[in-house]
Parts: structure tokens; C-alpha cells; sequence
């Protein structure tokens, strides 16, 4: 598992980091989303957190690959979309994924704080 250390911060470095009605409690790795908590694998925390950690700045899908799922990234990697797509839906609201994270063609991933 690797350190938050590693990673320049957007938000504060406590335990605990909210980006609108999202908050990642790293401590016990909790997720909650306004009034309900949200199931998470270890990957899909991982990645949320990189990108709250980060909000408004885009994270390569490269870096999310190296940090998240622990490998070397190919050019044909595709899980880490999966990972992506999958935490959209847990984050969103039923019928709809989540507006938090957003797609940056050909760069990554970003999430925008909303509401």
C-alpha cells in the first residue's frame, strides 16, 4: 500500500477529506456520500482518494495504475476504467453516476467538487 505522503495534496492532510458531499475518512476507510456511506474495494479507495486528494487537477490514468492497482501501465490498460466507471455508480445517485468525476480525454481523470 502506498503513503498519501507520496502524493502532492489539493485539500488538507488530516484524515479526513471532504470535497463537497463526499467524505473519505482514511483512517477507517470509510466513504459517505450527503446522508448515505458508500461501499468501496481497496482499489476504488484508493483511486478516490488520489483524486479528492487532487480535486480540480487532472490524474493520469498512468498514475492511477501505478498507485492503485500496483502494476506497470500498458497503452491497452483498461481496468482501471472499470474501477473508474464502478465508483462513478457508487457515488452517484441510483439511476445516475456520480458528477464528481470527470473524464479528460487522452489525459485522466479529475474530480470536480460540486454543489
Amino acid at each position: 500500500m502506498t503513503s498519501s505522503a507520496e502524493w502532492p495534496l489539493a485539500s488538507d492532510q488530516s484524515n479526513i477529506v471532504r470535497v463537497g458531499d463526499i467524505e473519505l475518512d482514511i483512517s477507517t476507510r470509510t466513504v459517505r456520500t450527503a446522508d448515505k456511506s458508500a461501499r468501496l474495494t481497496v482499489v476504488e479507495f484508493t483511486v478516490l482518494e488520489l483524486l479528492l486528494r487532487r480535486v480540480g487537477c487532472v490524474v493520469s490514468r498512468e498514475e492511477l495504475v501505478r498507485v492503485a492497482l500496483q502494476r506497470s501501465f500498458s497503452p491497452d490498460e483498461r481496468s482501471i476504467d472499470m474501477h473508474v466507471s464502478n465508483l462513478r455508480k457508487k457515488l452517484g445517485v441510483p439511476g445516475r453516476s456520480s458528477g464528481y468525476i470527470k473524464t479528460v480525454r487522452g489525459a485522466g481523470y479529475v474530480c470536480a467538487a460540486k454543489g
